[in-house]
């Protein structure tokens, strides 16, 4: 699987016809996460995002899951799946499941993504890690939606509620009646999976706060590249 920094896709979605790329005025978290530069990466995209928080060296099935490679067919063409990988990313690189052997080494006591979580619900108890966090849009007014993947216990339990949420996120994106929230909320209710529905936070603003926790431990918000069409 292979995979590239967010910094890059965003960069990637800010170059004009003449191939002009403006990476060149990106100078920190703030101006990358712009709201400007953020439309430009939901417009180059035109889907939603899911981001799958975990700490590495404990929740072992869901990096296992992530660097098995299906993530991207699972989470199909609408979904925009984002992850921390545990070192500092540059260009697009290869992940596969020899990337855990250097994940598992990890001190436990460095959560970046329960620092994310907490983050996201600030005025609420954070939910259990590790999870997947349901985003509509980082510019507009939406509410998130947390799926906990605390009870998988192996690859394939994790890759089966993965797969239920992708679809449902899909599904919920291509309707327009009601709320993106409440459609996912119905049908992951249907399904039997728990959730819990974010509060008034900014997501431009959570997603800024993500990218200094994540450079802070030396970590980097990547997706899968072919997600970026």
């Amino acid at each position: 699987m292979i995979v590239a920094p967010l910094q890059n896709l965003i960069e990637s979605s800010l170059a004009d016809r003449s191939g002009r790329n403006l990476s060149g005025y990106v100078r920190n978290a703030d101006d990358l996460m712009s709201e400007e530069k953020l439309s430009a990466l939901e417009k180059a995209h035109e889907g939603i995002f899911a981001f799958v928080l975990m700490h590495p060296s404990v929740d072992k099935a869901v990096a296992e899951y992530v660097t098995a490679g299906s993530l991207g067919s699972d989470a199909g063409d609408v979904v925009f799946a984002l992850f921390t990988l545990p070192s500092s990313v540059a260009t697009r690189r290869e992940v596969d499941e020899s990337a855990l052997s250097d994940w598992i080494e990890i001190d436990r006591g460095r959560n970046p993504a329960q620092e994310m979580l907490r983050e996201l619900f600030k005025d609420k108890p954070a939910p259990p890690l590790p999870g997947v966090v349901l985003i509509e849009s980082f510019v507009r007014h939406t509410e998130p939606i947390y799926v906990s993947l605390a009870g998988a216990t192996t690859v394939q339990e994790v890759a089966s509620i993965c797969r239920i949420v992708f679809e449902v996120a899909t599904r919920a994106y291509q309707k327009s009646d009601r709320s993106f929230a409440t459609h996912v909320g119905t049908d992951l209710a249907r399904a039997g999976i728990s959730y819990v529905r974010g509060g008034g936070r900014s997501l431009q603003e959570w997603l800024v706060a993500a990218a200094k926790i994540a450079y802070a431990n030396a970590s980097t918000i990547v997706s899968v590249v072919k997600l970026f069409g």
